[in-house]
């Protein structure tokens, strides 16, 4: 069984990721962007075009920003022999609270400010009091960044590593980028730290602390 399910909302089109769990097909969901509530049975998986490849878990670095020294070996199951000195299967790593209790975070190069994201679905838009957004910038003002703009989603792999990826909330936004490339709504992009987020107004980085 797949951990995480991902719908689409059918009012505003807001890619939602949702745990798997026992009973799923006879709860509800309340979409975090437009606040509308449907069965779960109704709504629409998302078709992602093409093929997106993750990055893979050595590409994550560790809490001192430096990237670990070896490959990931496949389990032992896939029939794949590990690489030398590697272990099959690394035990997950917990998500406890190092630091400021928190291992992902976007810096904000305008400002120097840090937003902390949270293992699951982390919603990216401009301060406002109406706004659901857990990561709320401040744009001095400017309206081209919308209140529900970025939906940020954080994983744990099999080896304790962190996978992000990066899809629009709205098929309105204004122009978004992952690294220079353009991110369209309905596509979801794999993102590793070091990488740039340009938003309306706004200019982050993904770190890991």
């Amino acid at each position: 069984m797949n951990e995480f399910i991902q719908k689409k909302c059918p009012t505003c089109g807001a890619i939602l990721t949702i745990r798997n769990q026992a009973g799923i097909q006879n709860t509800t969901v309340t979409c975090p962007v437009c606040h509308n509530t449907y069965p779960f049975i109704k709504m629409k998986d998302v078709a992602v075009p093409g093929r997106v490849q993750t990055p893979p878990p050595h590409k994550t670095p560790d809490f001192n920003g430096n990237y670990p020294g070896y490959s990931s070996a496949p389990p032992a199951s896939s029939g794949v022999p590990p690489r030398q000195g590697i272990p099959a299967q690394r035990p997950p790593r917990p998500y406890g609270q190092p630091s400021q209790g928190h291992y992902a975070m976007l810096l904000n190069q305008g400002t120097q400010e840090r937003y902390p994201l949270l293992i699951g679905s982390n919603i990216i838009g401009r301060y406002s009091a109406s706004s659901s957004a857990n990561v709320k910038i401040n744009t001095g003002g400017s309206l081209k960044m919308s209140r529900e703009h970025l939906l940020i989603d954080v994983n744990t792999d099999a080896y304790g590593g962190l996978q992000f990826t990066a899809s629009l909330c709205k098929p309105n936004c204004n122009e978004t980028y992952i690294n220079g490339n353009r991110l369209y709504f309905g596509c979801r992009m794999p993102i590793i730290p070091g990488m740039q987020i340009s938003l309306p107004d706004a200019s982050l980085i993904l770190i890991v602390n």
